[in-house]
């Protein structure tokens, strides 16, 4: 996991799995961080390189797009796998929380 700053916006790289565990648990306490310190007008979860995503993981990401919101920080998704993106669309999280081809389209996005 790493935190950059694209053209003003918090982008995190997340790898591996987004299941239940510790990395879940990380992913829990450095999202909101970033929420609370650093306090950006937009968030973008790139999942580039997320292999798994489970319930735990998502519900952990509804958790975040709940805070995320209540500090008037837009949420985005950037480059989820064909496996995650299915998730996300049988979860209709993706009807909540943007879901960007690539990295670009989500800087451009307002």
């Amino acid at each position: 996991m790493r935190l950059r700053i694209a053209e003003e916006t918090s982008v995190l790289d997340l790898a591996g799995s987004f299941t239940i565990g510790p990395d879940l648990a990380l992913f829990e306490r450095e999202a909101n961080r970033i929420i609370t310190e650093r306090r950006p007008e937009k968030l973008l979860l790139n999942l580039s390189n997320v292999m798994q995503l489970d319930s735990a993981g998502v519900g952990e990401i509804m958790i975040l797009y709940d805070r995320a919101r209540a500090s008037n920080c837009r949420l985005g998704f950037v480059s989820p796998r064909a496996n995650i993106r299915h998730i996300l669309r049988i979860t209709r999280v993706d009807g909540v929380i943007p879901v960007y081809k690539d990295e670009a389209e989500a800087l451009a996005s307002r």
